[in-house]
């Protein structure tokens, strides 16, 4: 009997084997490339962020290199809150005064308005702090009391001020309660009640740059 041998040659693709045991590592790679692309796109985003935010409040950092820091009374006061005017050329001289006159022709709505805003333009003339975009008359009542004290915009006139911050805090909160009941509850306060925030008003207020 005559056994003969052969040799056969089995040439394989070490790369085709390489990819057939190890079929997870293309999504992995594919993953790490995704992220290698987004960490670049921020990269290039980056700078653009922090051009636009520098040019947006470019007058707070000029004022901050100058030295003359956030001036915040040009920034805190606006003409509208809540709808209501409160520019200075929408207030007479005389809030509580005239005041008195629209409450007892019968136009108590526009009488009460006028003490609030008259209040408003008060303390955001004569004081710093400011409001979120969208607030409420409930989020400037909170800013104002959450306030452990009020920094005057001016420190130089803390001197002439006599009226306690807790005196004005307690008036705007009983003002605030008075103008949102009869704003969008419609419910009118009595006689005395108006009188009172009247008299009251001219003591809080004549010493805070109000009217």
């Amino acid at each position: 009997v005559n056994i003969e041998q052969e040799k056969v040659w089995n040439f394989q693709d070490k790369t085709e084997e390489s990819e057939a045991s190890s079929p997870d590592l293309l999504w992995i790679a594919e993953l790490f490339r995704l992220f290698a692309i987004i960490i670049e796109a921020a990269l290039w985003l980056l700078p653009l962020v922090i051009i636009f935010y520098l040019y947006k409040y470019r007058e707070y950092w000029i004022n901050l290199v100058q030295g003359n820091g956030f001036q915040a009374k040009d920034k805190v006061l606006p003409d509208t809150l809540f709808g209501l005017d409160i520019s200075q050329q929408s207030l007479p001289d005389d809030v509580p005064g005239q005041a008195r006159k629209l409450w007892a022709s019968g136009e108590y709505r526009s009488a009460v308005s006028l003490l609030y805003r008259g209040s408003l333009a008060s303390i955001f003339r004569s004081y710093t702090f400011e409001l979120p975009p969208g607030a409420t008359e409930q989020d400037c009542l909170r800013e104002v009391e959450q306030s452990s004290h009020l920094t005057l915009q001016n420190p130089d006139e803390a001197s002439s001020q006599s009226v306690p911050p807790s005196l004005l805090i307690e008036h705007f909160r009983l003002l605030t309660d008075l103008w949102v009941e009869l704003a969008y509850a419609h419910k009118l306060p009595n006689d005395d009640h108006f009188n009172t925030l009247c008299e009251q008003w001219s003591r809080v207020y004549s010493r805070e740059g109000g009217n």
